[in-house]
């Protein structure tokens, strides 16, 4: 994902045990220096109904008045009513600048991970940060207690040649990190299928310390994807096949509470619209339920809007997702993906809508970014029904 603007990881499970993977700004981002300096939430982890971390950017003005931009993490412990005092920083630079790192995950222990292309590391919840190299581009991390797995991307510098994902683990929450001794079987995808950024064709998702998904592109013009997963903590891999569109700009994979699979795919957005694909499996993968797809260009009340575009789907159930986007208002199905339906109250504005995160069927919250430019933060504690906007600082 290009920093420049607010993007999201696409990647979510709703589930106690997952934290969702945060995003960050970066160069192009439209940021106007100003006389104070201001702070602005920029993603959300939650752990718990009530305990979680925010991404927050403070930028201040400097003489040359291009601006000076901070990235800082803040917890909570009240579902994001208030955040606590920042800890130390993620990373200085002038506003626009190249960032080290785009997203943000946790583990609700105090150790916290930003990373994609690097990683840097937090053990006190956020207070000091080390960095770690692992070696070419982190894409993708997942933390479940002290379990963390990476997928690192080597081989296709500049989109070119063939992309190789190689699965690191760490038993001690990221202080060491090594090879997982047994890899998901297919691993190779060819760089030309990477969307705006190694990350977007790629994902990690896990239900629990042993249960994992790792999901890519399938070969070159084929319109399905390649989804492995175990359910021994990586001693053994099952690849399928699921759904898709050929040469996918970006992929959404979520596992519901219930183990419902739900994936979206999109292809390159262009004057507001993106053609999207979605199909959902409730017997763990190995079928499939394609949905409707309106093609570009139609008049079609059927399947996702060709409106706005998608940047994170997540699945709370077999019946019900939401997605966000850029230009798309938080979008929900409530009848397994036979109507969507853009929620009312939500700023509407061409910005769009950057996050929705859940720890389970009920409590969920969502970033829209349409707000005077900056973002706010919207709560849910009955599974969508009902949204409240919160007092974000």
């Amino acid at each position: 994902m290009k920093l420049g603007r607010v993007t999201v990881r696409r990647v979510v499970v709703a589930a106690s045990v997952v934290v969702a993977a945060l995003v960050l700004p970066s160069a192009g981002l439209a940021v106007k220096p100003q006389s104070a300096p201001f702070t602005q939430l920029l993603r959300v982890a939650f752990y718990s109904p009530s305990d979680g971390v925010g991404l927050f950017m403070r930028v201040t003005s400097t003489n040359d008045g291009r601006g000076r931009c901070v990235l800082l993490a803040r917890t909570t412990v009240d579902g994001g009513t208030s955040f606590g005092a920042a800890g130390g920083s993620i990373f200085t630079a002038a506003c626009g600048s190249i960032y080290p790192i785009e997203e943000i995950a946790g583990d609700g222990a105090g150790d916290l991970f930003t990373y994609d292309p690097g990683l840097i590391e937090s053990h006190n919840d956020g207070r000091s940060w080390q960095h770690v190299n692992l070696g070419g581009t982190i894409v993708a991390l997942s933390s479940v207690r002290r379990s963390v797995w990476a997928l690192r991307v080597t081989g296709c510098p500049r989109y070119s040649g063939m992309c190789v994902l190689t699965l690191l683990v760490s038993a001690d929450a990221g202080r060491s990190w090594r090879t997982a001794a047994h890899q998901p079987p297919r691993r190779r995808f060819p760089g030309t299928l990477a969307g705006a950024e190694l990350s977007d064709p790629t994902a990690l998702v896990r239900s629990s310390a042993t249960a994992g998904t790792v999901v890519l592109p399938g070969a070159t013009h084929s319109a399905d994807l390649t989804v492995e997963q175990t359910s021994d903590g990586g001693g053994t891999w099952n690849a399928a096949a699921a759904p898709c569109m050929a040469s996918p700009y970006a992929i959404n994979y979520s596992v519901a509470p219930t183990g419902t699979r739900w994936v979206a795919c999109a292809g390159e957005p262009g004057a507001g619209e993106q053609q999207k694909t979605f199909a959902r499996s409730v017997d763990g993968g190995r079928s499939w339920q394609r949905g409707p797809t309106c093609p570009i260009g139609t008049d079609c009340d059927k399947g996702m809007p060709l409106s706005g575009s998608i940047d994170e789907l997540i699945a709370t159930s077999a019946t019900t997702a939401f997605y966000v986007g850029g230009r798309s208002s938080l979008t929900e199905t409530r009848n397994g993906g036979r109507s969507w339906t853009a929620e009312p109250g939500f700023s509407g504005d061409a910005s769009g809508t950057s996050q929705v995160t859940f720890t389970g069927a009920d409590d969920g919250w969502a970033i829209d970014e349409g707000f005077g430019g900056h973002a706010a933060l919207w709560r849910t504690r009955d599974g969508g029904t009902h949204w409240a906007r919160l007092a974000t600082p």
